[in-house]
């Protein structure tokens, strides 16, 4: 039995997502076309010259460490490394690395490890928190041609979130598009303004899949040309996230309300120490600063009453009107200044 290459490498991709790779590391396919067939797969955790005369010809080998891991200016016969790729190249063999992707994926050469000394996987060490590489697809559609598009996107693999599958979004809504000449509408004609009953659906797709959700898309799709957006997923941190074993919650602030009550008792506080000769502090002295200037109502408080509003009115006698019948410089006097 014969297998297209690009076919391997689909289920490789799977079990070992290129994304868990460490950033410096080098995976993936590294010669041979995604379009041949493969005979055999053989697996070894270096490329070594003695390995690659054990892969038949027409054969994958999947290894484990990067043949080619730093920058590589040549891949020249005559290095060592370029010897390789040729010979591999010359009788249509392939070779593929999975490396530190293989070491993350779960299952993986880790958990390999761990249950050949023995060991039993409690946690993970350094857990994934970046999104995979997925797309957002929006595709909007007639709404009796909605079902059949959604289809033939999630054949082409969108949809799956963990361990679901045809997972989408939709709302229905009015399309509406103006054909000019040389366009063939399949609703409506040229020249006219068509409002048509449409579904806005959306879904989730791994990047690699793009070209054949594309392709699927324009397949099903009864317009000529499709209206879609095509954008990159991203999933945020929930707003607590678990860090070693503990959650960290947001810290929150203080509404509106709550902020204008604090800031209300602090200015009676501050009354009050004026009231009792004490100092208030710097903020609260400019704060009175800024009322006395506007002539806005500074409040009162008195031992054992509640405040009243003083409305502070610079005249030639410096008098307010006030049941008291303060003046400002009494009311100076009486903060102690």
């Amino acid at each position: 039995m014969r297998v297209r290459l690009a076919d391997v490498i689909e289920v490789l991709d799977e079990a070992y997502p290129p994304r868990l790779a460490q950033p410096w590391d080098s995976v993936g396919l590294v010669c041979g076309d995604p379009d041949d067939a493969l005979d055999s797969v053989t697996i070894a955790v270096d490329a070594t010259p003695a390995v690659v005369d054990e892969v038949p010809g027409a054969g994958l080998l999947l290894a484990h460490h990067p043949l080619l891991l730093r920058g590589v200016d040549t891949v020249a016969a005559s290095t060592p490394k370029g010897a390789l790729v040729h010979r591999l190249i010359r009788t249509g063999r392939s070779l593929f690395t999975a490396h530190t992707n293989a070491d993350s994926a779960s299952p993986g050469v880790s958990d390999a490890l761990a249950h050949a000394l023995g060991l039993t996987v409690d946690c993970v060490l350094e857990p994934l928190l970046a999104a995979a590489d997925l797309d957002k697809w929006v595709v909007y559609v007639p709404r009796e041609n909605a079902d059949a598009v959604q289809a033939a996107v999630f054949d082409a693999g969108a949809g799956h979130i963990g361990d679901y599958s045809h997972c989408s979004w939709s709302v229905s809504g009015i399309g509406q598009f103006l054909p000019h000449d040389g366009a063939t509408p399949a609703v409506g004609s040229v020249g006219t303004v068509e409002r048509v009953d449409e579904d806005r659906f959306e879904v989730v797709a791994p990047a690699r899949a793009r070209a054949a959700v594309l392709a699927a898309m324009r397949a099903a799709h009864p317009y000529e040309e499709p209206a879609f957006i095509l954008g990159r997923a991203r999933r945020g941190r929930s707003r607590h996230a678990g860090i070693a074993g503990r959650r960290v919650r947001r810290r929150r602030g203080l509404a509106a309300g709550d902020r204008g009550r604090r800031g209300r008792a602090r200015l009676r506080h501050g009354r009050s120490a004026a009231s009792s000769g004490r100092r208030a502090s710097p903020r609260l002295e400019r704060s009175l600063d800024r009322r006395r200037a506007l002539g806005q109502r500074i409040p009162v408080v008195r031992p054992g009453r509640q405040p009243a509003a003083v409305p502070v009115r610079r005249g030639p006698a410096g008098a307010c009107e006030h049941p008291a019948h303060r003046s400002v410089e009494s009311w100076e006097r009486h903060r102690g200044r």
